[in-house]
């Protein structure tokens, strides 16, 4: 076969894919996501409940079980909260949100927790591509990226409690953001006093979400604000009023009680410790994103500097260079602030990440404009190879330890059934994977004095000892 033949082959190929492309993309985007659906879906019935998910089952009293300790209520959402922000922490929104989509059966909450998996990965795209290319490829990318670069994924999207914290107050600051991301292609006029009263409302609810992800959230918007000043829109007052909305909503988050519980002040030696460890956790989970993103700006730029041959374009708006920077700046202004923290967990990292997918995915949607099909097409078999493998290979791992979580659960039931004072419960494995959502959570502990043992012989009415097995 000689070069002239395979040159017409792909010509051929090419030409089919032209006349059925919109049937084509549309089938593509259907099967894609419905793949991913599956995929997380799977995962998500195979993750237990684990560590704080069980104490979030009651109606909110202590932390700890006792006398007044009893199933949550609906009806009880504010009082439950009220004690919460009291003892434990500000986080009302993901954590009263929590409660009651717990009061759901299992599967209908690994049901709800993967469909918001699928939000965030279709906010993501919108964010990247709204007014602009839609790139179908990019939709394989940003899942992709999620799946490989979202720190501590089963901690924050497949563990009840780090799925509300992080996943799900993800989404809901990506909504807040989608009327300041639609104003740079769309000034339309639109009802001002309803915008405000809805962006108010909701910013509330959006800055109370999380310490970081609120305060990322507040950068953000001003910095849209600044675009359109500097691009000189008349910018409506509804964006604005969103933004106090938001600086309300973390103030409520920040002087809960409970933030007082952890003593998060230290002396200028202690900030500088925190910074080094808060910059080294950055740089081992982000520094092939952000190589991938310089790369994707410096061809963008020798795109721009070929403009005229390219696609007649000629000069860079403006916007299409601030709008990532500003998701890149929140994103590590998002991680800076974990130095005013006493604890900062690599999953407190997540929705820096998910900024950062932002700005990239932006990003590429410039770039692909100079992709022929096929080029497109390669990308996106090659991040969906990756992907299945790595899907493979962790979900063996994610089974493994949903099998001896769900021995260790029969056992403890089954000593209940007998009437037994307490039970000896093997310890799970640390698998050190990072789609494991009981690698590195709290679990059952060593003897009986454990937080979850408590909880436990709650539940079930037994006392219940933990203890490390012989392993083959």
């Amino acid at each position: 076969m000689n070069i002239d033949s395979i040159s017409r082959k792909i010509n051929k190929i090419e030409t089919a894919i032209s006349l059925h492309e919109k049937t084509i993309i549309k089938g593509f985007v259907v099967v894609f996501l419905l793949i991913v659906f599956c995929g997380i879906f799977y995962l998500n019935l195979h993750t237990g409940y684990v560590s704080d998910d069980y104490m979030y089952q009651y109606t909110f009293d202590t932390g700890e079980p006792n006398d007044n300790t009893h199933l949550f209520r609906v009806n009880e959402l504010i009082k439950s909260m009220s004690n919460h922000r009291k003892i434990w922490n500000g986080r009302i929104v993901a954590h009263g949100l929590l409660q009651i989509a717990l009061k759901l059966p299992f599967k209908s909450f690994r049901l709800l927790n993967s469909i918001i998996f699928l939000l965030l990965g279709i906010l993501i795209y919108v964010h990247c591509t709204f007014g602009r290319n839609k790139s179908k490829s990019l939709l394989v990318i940003v899942f992709g990226l999620i799946w490989f670069f979202v720190p501590s994924f089963g901690q924050t999207i497949l563990w009840a409690s780090g799925s509300a914290s992080y996943l799900w107050c993800s989404c809901i600051i990506l909504i807040m953001l989608l009327p300041y991301r639609i104003f740079a292609i769309n000034q339309g006029k639109r009802n001002t006093v309803l915008y405000s009263v809805i962006l108010f409302i909701f910013g509330v609810v959006a800055g109370c979400t999380n310490e970081n992800t609120g305060g990322a959230l507040v950068l953000l918007s001003i910095f849209y604000c600044i675009i359109y000043k500097i691009k000189k829109y008349k910018t409506p007052i509804y964006l604005y009023v969103g933004i106090i909305g938001e600086i309300i909503g973390v103030i409520i988050l920040l002087t809960a009680p409970a933030n007082k519980r952890v003593r998060s002040k230290t002396d200028i030696r202690g900030y500088i410790e925190r910074f080094k460890i808060i910059n080294k956790m950055f740089f081992e989970h982000f520094t092939i994103l952000l190589v991938l993103m310089i790369f994707a700006s410096a061809f963008c730029i020798i795109i721009h500097l070929y403009a005229k041959r390219i696609n007649k374009q000629k000069k860079l708006n403006i916007v299409s260079i601030a709008i990532p920077v500003s998701y890149v700046l929140s994103g590590i202004a998002s991680c800076l602030a974990l130095v005013l923290s006493a604890e900062y967990p690599p999953r407190a990292m997540f929705v820096a990440s998910v900024l950062f997918l932002v700005a990239f995915g932006y990003i590429y949607d410039n770039l692909v404009l100079s992709f022929d099909t096929l080029t497109k097409v390669f990308i996106t078999l090659i991040m969906f190879s990756l992907m299945v493998e790595s899907f493979d290979y962790n979900s063996r791992i994610v089974i493994k330890e949903w099998n001896q979580v769900q021995r260790g659960l029969q056992i403890i039931k089954e000593a209940a059934e007998r009437g037994d004072e307490s039970v000896d419960v093997p310890i799970v494995d640390q698998t050190g994977c990072k789609y494991d959502a009981f690698y590195d959570t709290r679990y059952i502990y060593e003897g009986d004095n454990g937080w979850v043992n408590g909880w436990l012989r709650y539940k079930y009415g037994v006392k219940v000892i933990g203890y490390y097995p012989i392993r083959d």
